[in-house]
């Protein structure tokens, strides 16, 4: 009787097996090429994940002058490691496949030998001097490093993108505030090609100044 019982066993669990087998074999466990490779974020962990990576590299600056608000600053560093996490979030909300995903990142990637970018989200009670991509802004707009070199933006423009895209991205973003994209030059001095950000850089900082006040916002890398 117990010979009976341990082969009926070991037939049920041959099945089994061949079961599972056959229906990895068969592509089911897979998904296929053709439908969407969807990340998610959320779950990934440390430096993978969306939320720790925006996090890490977004600053804050509060401007007063009396216990008056002059200026409300946030900063996102757009680096390698931020543009990897941006591009995997939005391929999560965009759907895209695995080829778009690769396009898009190394789409993103080569532009960090061209330029040192942030996305920047300004809020000023009196909306007319939230202007800092006016030739008659009362605002300038620096880039400094540990070593005391300075650069000037290559670029400062209004982000183009909707209010609720860039709010999901940026969850700083406000009705009130503005929001600008600054580029910076990978090199403070060209013929000679040094770099605003070496490996001996100790930090950044991104500085707005003006005859109201003054926003620093620092990245450290040691």
């Amino acid at each position: 009787m117990e010979m009976k019982k341990s082969s009926i066993f070991l037939v049920v669990f041959l099945f089994s097996l061949f079961t599972a087998v056959s229906f990895t074999l068969s592509g089911c466990a897979f998904a296929p090429a053709s439908k969407p490779f969807i990340y998610n974020s959320y779950l990934l962990p440390g430096q993978f994940s969306y939320k720790a990576s925006f996090k890490k590299w977004t600053r804050k600056s509060d401007v007063y002058n009396r216990f008056v608000t002059v200026m409300l600053v946030r900063a996102t560093y757009f680096n390698a490691s931020f543009r990897y996490a941006y591009v995997m979030e939005y391929a999560k909300y965009y759907m895209l496949n695995k080829e778009a995903f690769k396009k898009m990142l190394k789409k993103s990637y080569s532009k960090l030998n061209n330029y040192i970018k942030f996305f920047v989200s300004v809020y000023t009670p009196n909306k007319k001097y939230n202007d800092l991509d006016s030739n008659r802004s009362i605002w300038m707009v620096y880039l400094v490093n540990s070593e005391g070199d300075i650069a000037l933006p290559l670029k400062l423009k209004p982000a183009g993108q909707k209010r609720i895209f860039l709010k999901t991205f940026f969850p700083y973003v406000t009705e009130w505030s503005r929001q600008y994209i600054i580029k910076f030059p990978k090199y403070f001095r060209e013929k000679t090609r040094e770099l605003m950000i070496s490996p001996d850089t100790k930090w950044i900082k991104l500085i707005i100044t003006g005859v109201s006040g003054r926003a620093e916002l620092r990245w450290d890398f040691q």
